[in-house]
């Protein structure tokens, strides 16, 4: 299969076929054979807040022995919001989110929150909170992370 973005990897359309480059390919996912994981984004200016897409990438091996080995990988991408401290104070009201502040290297809660998560995009929980009304992310790099609680994950910029 002709990889439609960097090598192994593909552009997807709105559906989750593989299209190339353009103003109908929504998703992109790329392999990385060095550190063996994928980079997922987006063409700007085409997905919109609460847009999913599920898209499906294969990779085939042949060993020495020549029985080639599938190996299936699915994504299921939900495009979400993004809270950055450039926009402090944030306004609940607006982002309708757990959040209510971002400043100072500490993130503030709209309320009392029984469990808090902070993943890096690996999926590594980094720093967690129990039973806060905030959270210091100053130990944090400079850097883009999900914020779990209440059920819900937001992407926040660390600049």
């Amino acid at each position: 299969y002709t990889s439609t973005a960097n090598a192994p990897g593909h552009w997807f359309n709105r559906a989750g076929g593989t299209t190339n480059w353009g103003n109908q390919s929504y998703i992109f996912s790329e392999f990385n054979t060095q550190s063996l994981s994928f980079q997922v984004g987006q063409y700007p200016g085409l997905c919109k807040l609460g847009d999913a897409f599920t898209i499906k990438q294969a990779l085939v091996y042949t060993p020495e022995n020549g029985v080639a080995v599938q190996a299936l990988f699915e994504f299921r991408i939900q495009i979400g919001q993004e809270i950055s401290m450039a926009l402090t104070p944030i306004q609940q009201e607006k982002y309708a989110s757990f959040i209510s502040d971002l400043s100072g290297g500490v993130l503030y809660f709209t309320q009392t929150l029984e469990a808090v998560q902070v993943y890096d995009l690996n999926g590594q929980v980094l720093l967690t909170a129990k039973k806060s009304r905030y959270l210091n992310v100053s130990t944090l790099r400079t850097g883009i992370y999900l914020v779990t609680a209440k059920g819900q994950t937001i992407k926040v910029r660390i600049p």
